[in-house]
C-alpha cells in the first residue's frame, strides 16, 4: 500500500485512513467534532478508536492514523482554543483507556504534553462548572481516577504527568485565587452552602418558611447521597495520586498549602470573599479523614509539631495546652530537621482539616443562628419598621443558608469519620500520658489548644444530633481524655475557656440532661481516675472560673457552674463520691468554694427577684393600659419587659441549681459551712431572702403565668427553710428567723416550725448576749482596731503595704480576691505577717473588761 498521498486537512487524511483500515464502507465525523463519533459503522463488535488501531494494518497507516488522532486531540483543527478537546468528551463517554494508552506511548513528547495538557485542562474545567443537584461530575471525577490509576509500564504516568503541570499548585498567597487557579481543588469543590452553590439551595429551598420535617429532611438525604458520592471517588483521586511515591512529596506540600491557606476559616473574624471556601474546606476533610483512619498510631512521630521544619500552620506563641511560647522555642531549638513518614503528616493534616473545616462550619453556623435569632426579634418588637421589608429579605436568604449548613454539619457519615479520627486523636494524646508525667511531656504540653478545643465542639454536636453512634463502644476514647484532662493530678489545661469545654462535655453526658447518656457517663466516673481527683478539680474549678478571659465572662461563668452544679448532683448520688465531697470539706478549697457559692446565690437571687418586680410593676401598668405614657414610653416599657422575662428565666434556672446545692450540702456537711470567715455571711443571705419570699412586699413578687419563668416561689420557700433546719442544731448559726409568716405559708411540718422556733430562741438570746459584749468592748483603743472594719481585732496580722487588719477580715477578702486589698497586687495567706505582741496586749484587755462584766454580775462595782 502505498502512503505517498498528499493529506491536506484532517478529514480527508481520516477518510484515507479509515478506508485502509476498516474499509471504503466505514466513515468518521468530521475533525471538528467529538472524538466519540470517531466510530466505525457496519464493523461489527468495534466501538472504540483504540479496538481500531489494535487491528492488524500496515504500520505506517497505523502511526499515521495515530499522528493525526493526536493532532486532532491537541486542538490543531479546532479554531477557538476554548473549546473542548474532541478527546474529552469521547473518553467521558466511552472510557477508551485504550487510545489513552496508545496515545501516550506512540505520541511524540511535544505532541503528548499538548494533547494531556488539553484534557486534563478539560477536565479541571467542566468540573468547576458542576453542581450537587447534576449527576455529571460523577463521569469527570471517575474519569480522572481513572487516568490516575492508569499504569504504563508499572508506572502511574497520569499521576506524574499532573504534577508537571503549570497550574498543579498554582503560585498566589491569595486563597481565592489558589483555589479557582490550582488543579486538584477543583475536584474538591463540590458545594451544599448558599453561598458557594445558590443553585443548589434554591433547588432544594425553594421556599423557607413553613416547611415541614419531613420536606426538610428530603432535601438533605438529596445533599447526603451526592456528597457520599462526590466524596468517595475524592478519595480515590487522592489515594491514587498519593500511591505513585514520586507523587507523595508534592501532593503532601500541596495539601499543607491547602491548610495554610485556610488557615483564616478557624479565626473568628476574616474576609469570607478571600478565604478558600467551605465546600472545598470540608470535602478536603472528608477525604483526609479517609486516608487518616488507616494510619497506625505507633507510626506517628511525637514530636512533629516541635520539628524546626514542621509544616503544620503554627506559631510558637499560639496557645498551647499547657507551655508558653519561651518554652515551645526552646524544645523547638533541642530538635533536629526529620523528613516526616507519610503516616505522621496524614495524622495532622487531618486535624488542621477538622479545624478549618467541620469545626469552622459548626462555629459560622452559630453565629448564623444567633443573628437570626435577633433580626426575628428586631422584625417582632417593630424597632426599625422602616427597614421591615430589607430584613425579611435577609430573613429568607439566612433561613435558606441555615438550611443548607444544616445539611452540611448534620451529615450522618460526615461526623461518623470525624467522630472516629477523634477517637483516634484521643488514643494518641492518652498514651502521651502515659508516656510520662505531664510536667515533662512536653509533647503533650506543647499541642495547639485547638486539638482539644475542636473536639468538644464534635462530641457536642455528635451527642445532641448522633447519640446512637455511641452504643459502639461503652467508654469512647474521646470520653476517657475528657475525664483524664478533668481529674489528672498535673493540670493538662492552662485555659480556663478550654476547661470550661470539657466540663461541658461531661454536663451533656450527665443523665439528668441526656437520660440516654446514662450508661456512658456512670462508666465514665467510675473510672479511677475519676474516682480520684475529678470532684477535687471540679471543686477548684467552681472557684477559679471567675475569670474566663472571654468579654462575656461575667455571665459565662455562671453557666459554667451551672454545668458544674449538674454534674455535683448527680455525683453525689454515687456513694465513692460523695466520700470525695467528704474529704474535700475539711480543706481549704471547700471553704472557697461555699463562699462562691454565697456569693452567686445573693446575686442571682437579687436579679431574679429584682426583675420579677420588674415584671409585676409592667404588667399592672399594661393592666391600666399605660395610662399617662407616651406611644414611645410604651414601646420602651414592652421592650424592657421583653428583656426582664428573658434574664429572670436564666436567673431563676441558676438560683435554683444553687440553693438545692446549699440544700443537699448543708444536709450532710454543715460544719464546712461555719467557718467564721463565711457563716454570718450565709446567715445574712439567708435571712434576707426568706425575708423576700415570706415577708410583708412578698406580694410583689406575684406575676401573671410564673411557670412561663420557671418561677416556683413555695418551692423556693421550702428549699431555704430545709437549709434553716439543716444548719439549726450548729452554735455557729446565730440570726433571727420570721417563723410566723412561714407557719401561714403551710409548707413545712409542724415539728420543723418547733425546731425553727426553738432555733429563733436560741439565736435571740446569743444576739442578747453579744450586744452585751459589744458594749463592753465599746470603748478600744484604736490601735486595737481593724483599720479596713474599725471593728475590735482578735488576730491582728500586718499586710505587705503596712496596714494592720484582723486575720478574718483579710480571709474574707482573699476567699473573692486573692490579691492586695489596698495595692491590688497578688497577695495570699501566707504573705501577711503574725503580730504576736499586739496580740496578746488585745487579749490582755479584752480579758480586763470581760472580768469586770463577770464582777458586775456579782454585784461588785465596774471600773470605768
Amino acid at each position: 500500500m502505498s502512503t505517498n498521498i498528499e493529506l491536506r486537512d484532517a478529514d480527508s487524511a481520516l477518510d484515507y485512513l479509515a478506508s485502509q483500515v476498516c474499509g471504503p464502507s466505514s466513515q468518521f465525523l468530521s475533525a471538528g467534532r467529538p472524538l466519540c463519533g470517531l466510530r466505525v459503522h457496519g464493523v461489527a463488535g468495534v466501538t472504540h478508536i483504540s479496538e481500531l488501531l489494535s487491528r492488524s494494518h500496515p504500520t505506517e497507516v497505523r502511526a499515521i492514523l495515530v499522528h493525526y488522532l493526536g493532532l486532532l486531540a491537541a486542538g490543531t483543527f479546532t479554531a477557538p482554543m476554548s473549546a473542548l478537546s474532541p478527546l474529552t468528551p469521547h473518553l467521558l463517554e466511552s472510557g477508551d483507556s485504550g487510545l489513552v494508552t496508545v496515545l501516550w506511548q506512540e505520541l511524540s513528547a511535544d505532541v503528548r504534553a499538548e494533547v494531556f495538557n488539553r484534557l486534563f485542562t478539560d477536565l479541571h474545567t467542566l468540573m468547576k462548572r458542576q453542581r450537587l443537584t447534576e449527576t455529571f461530575y460523577k463521569a469527570v471525577l471517575q474519569m480522572i481516577i481513572e487516568l490516575v490509576e492508569l499504569q504504563i509500564d508499572g508506572v502511574r504516568v497520569f499521576a506524574r504527568f499532573l504534577l508537571q503541570m503549570e497550574n498543579w499548585n498554582y503560585n498566589t498567597e491569595v486563597p481565592v485565587l489558589f483555589e479557582r487557579l490550582s488543579f486538584l481543588p477543583a475536584f474538591l469543590c463540590l458545594s451544599p452552602f448558599a453561598s458557594e452553590s445558590f443553585e443548589v439551595a434554591e433547588e432544594l429551598f425553594p421556599v423557607v418558611d413553613n416547611l415541614s420535617p419531613e420536606e426538610v429532611l428530603m432535601s438533605h438525604r438529596v445533599i447526603h447521597t451526592a456528597l457520599d458520592v462526590a466524596r468517595d471517588r475524592q478519595y480515590q483521586l487522592l489515594y491514587s495520586l498519593l500511591r505513585e511515591p514520586q507523587c507523595r512529596p508534592e501532593v503532601l506540600r500541596l495539601l499543607w498549602r491547602c491548610c495554610r491557606l485556610g488557615s483564616s476559616r478557624g479565626q473568628m473574624q476574616f474576609d469570607e470573599s478571600s478565604a478558600l471556601s467551605e465546600g472545598f474546606l470540608l470535602n478536603l476533610q472528608a477525604t483526609l479523614c479517609k486516608l487518616a483512619a488507616k494510619i497506625p498510631l505507633d507510626k506517628v512521630d511525637r514530636a512533629f509539631l516541635l520539628r524546626p521544619d514542621c509544616p503544620f500552620p503554627i506559631k510558637d506563641d499560639d496557645a498551647r495546652l499547657m507551655a508558653n511560647a519561651g518554652e515551645v522555642a526552646a524544645w523547638r531549638g533541642e530538635l533536629g530537621t526529620e523528613a516526616a513518614s507519610f503516616n505522621t503528616q496524614g495524622f495532622f493534616l487531618a486535624a488542621y482539616a477538622h479545624h478549618i473545616g467541620l469545626i469552622a462550619t459548626l462555629r459560622k453556623h452559630k453565629r448564623r443562628l444567633r443573628n437570626l435569632r435577633e433580626a426575628e426579634r428586631i422584625l417582632d418588637s417593630g424597632e426599625q419598621a422602616q427597614n421591615a421589608d430589607r430584613i425579611r429579605t435577609f430573613l429568607n436568604s439566612q433561613k435558606r443558608a441555615k438550611l443548607c449548613d444544616q445539611a452540611a454539619i448534620y451529615h450522618e457519615s460526615l461526623l461518623r469519620d470525624a467522630m472516629f479520627y477523634y477517637d483516634q486523636l484521643a488514643d494518641w494524646l492518652l498514651s502521651l500520658l502515659q508516656y510520662g508525667e505531664t510536667q515533662q511531656c512536653k509533647e503533650l504540653r506543647s499541642l495547639p489548644e485547638f486539638f482539644l478545643e475542636d473536639m468538644c465542639e464534635l462530641l457536642v454536636l455528635v451527642i445532641e444530633f448522633q447519640p446512637g453512634y455511641f452504643k459502639q463502644t461503652p467508654v469512647p476514647r474521646c470520653f476517657r481524655l475528657v475525664i483524664a484532662a478533668l481529674s489528672h493530678p498535673y493540670p493538662l489545661v492552662r485555659n480556663p475557656h478550654l476547661v470550661s469545654k470539657l466540663v461541658e462535655i461531661l454536663f451533656y453526658l450527665d443523665p439528668t440532661v441526656q437520660p440516654r447518656m446514662e450508661a456512658q457517663f456512670h462508666d465514665l466516673v467510675m473510672q479511677q481516675w475519676s474516682l480520684d481527683g475529678l470532684v477535687t478539680s471540679l471543686l477548684q474549678f467552681y472557684v477559679e472560673v471567675e475569670s474566663t478571659g472571654s468579654s462575656s465572662e461575667f455571665y459565662d461563668k455562671f453557666t459554667i457552674r451551672y454545668h458544674l452544679a449538674t454534674i455535683f448532683h448527680s455525683l453525689w448520688a454515687t456513694h465513692l463520691h460523695r466520700e470525695q465531697f467528704r474529704r474535700q470539706s475539711q480543706n481549704p478549697v471547700f471553704v472557697r468554694f461555699v463562699n462562691v457559692l454565697i456569693n452567686d446565690a445573693t446575686y442571682l437571687l437579687d436579679e431574679s427577684l429584682g426583675c420579677l418586680k420588674r415584671i409585676r410593676e409592667i404588667q399592672d401598668l399594661a393592666d391600666s393600659g399605660f395610662q399617662g405614657c407616651t406611644a414611645e414610653q410604651q414601646g420602651e416599657l414592652r421592650q424592657e419587659l421583653n428583656n426582664n422575662e428573658r434574664q429572670v428565666k436564666s436567673y431563676l434556672t441558676l438560683s435554683l441549681k444553687t440553693v438545692e446545692m446549699f440544700n443537699y450540702l448543708t444536709q450532710e456537711l454543715p460544719r464546712a459551712f461555719m467557718n467564721g470567715e463565711l457563716v454570718e455571711r450565709l446567715a445574712t443571705m439567708l435571712n434576707y431572702n426568706l425575708k423576700q419570699l415570706c415577708g410583708s412586699k412578698c406580694n410583689t413578687l406575684k406575676v401573671r403565668s410564673p411557670d412561663k419563668y420557671g418561677w416556683e416561689p413555695r418551692s423556693m420557700l421550702s428549699n431555704f427553710i430545709t437549709i434553716y433546719l439543716n444548719l439549726a442544731v450548729q452554735p455557729e448559726f446565730q440570726e433571727a428567723i420570721a417563723i410566723e409568716r412561714i407557719r401561714r405559708a403551710g409548707i413545712r411540718s409542724e415539728m420543723d416550725l418547733q425546731v425553727l422556733e426553738r432555733l429563733r430562741e436560741r439565736t435571740d438570746e446569743i444576739a442578747n448576749a453579744r450586744r452585751q459584749v459589744d458594749l463592753d468592748y465599746d470603748n478600744a483603743p484604736d490601735e486595737f482596731m481593724d483599720e479596713m472594719m474599725f471593728t475590735l481585732m482578735s488576730d491582728p496580722v500586718e499586710l505587705p503595704t503596712g496596714q494592720i487588719l484582723d486575720r478574718a477580715t483579710i480571709r474574707r477578702h482573699l476567699l473573692n480576691s486573692a490579691t492586695n486589698p489596698y495595692s491590688k497586687m497578688p497577695m495570699s495567706e501566707s504573705d501577711l505577717k503574725e503580730l504576736p505582741e499586739l496580740r496578746n496586749r488585745i487579749a490582755a484587755w479584752k480579758a480586763e473588761r470581760d472580768a469586770e462584766r463577770r464582777g458586775g454580775a456579782r454585784g461588785e462595782p465596774m471600773q470605768h
